[in-house]
């Protein structure tokens, strides 16, 4: 299969690694690619520049020493629906917990969006690291 050059975009403090034709692996790019965790709300923001379509949000759970981690984590994952400003509606795509070291979840179609930005807020124990890795199709304007 071939497709135009690959493309890696960094925004943000996130890595867009184009995996294939209109398809890309979002990670946070400052090493080891994880969002540390504080015992508190840990909010990070994800810009999406382009309409897409969310494939898949992958979070990987661990200790300090990168090991499998089964603490208690809470997960939301929000977006500002911004053409209904200013009401401020906001849509949750993902909000729970878990103690699983492996977090997945599957989106697809029904998903798409415009360009927009994500709130991603964890919260686990002080130290532990989510390594989130999300993927989706740019979608053509």
């Amino acid at each position: 299969m071939t497709y135009e050059k690959e493309i890696d975009l960094e925004i943000a403090g996130w890595t867009f690694k184009r995996i294939g034709k209109n398809i890309y692996k979002i990670y946070v790019t400052a090493d080891p690619n994880s969002i540390t965790m504080t015992g508190s709300d840990v909010k990070t923001q994800l810009k999406i520049p382009f309409p897409h379509r969310i494939l898949r949000m992958h979070l990987y759970h661990t200790n300090s020493a990168y090991a499998a981690s089964t603490n208690a984590l809470t997960i939301i994952l929000r977006r500002s629906a911004s053409t209904l400003t200013p009401a401020k509606f906001v849509e949750d795509l993902f909000n729970g917990s878990a103690t699983a070291s492996k977090i997945s979840e599957v989106y697809g179609e029904g998903f798409e969006y415009e360009a927009g930005i994500y709130d991603l807020i964890l919260n686990s124990t002080n130290t532990d690291l989510i390594f989130p890795i999300f993927y989706l199709q740019k979608l053509e304007a």
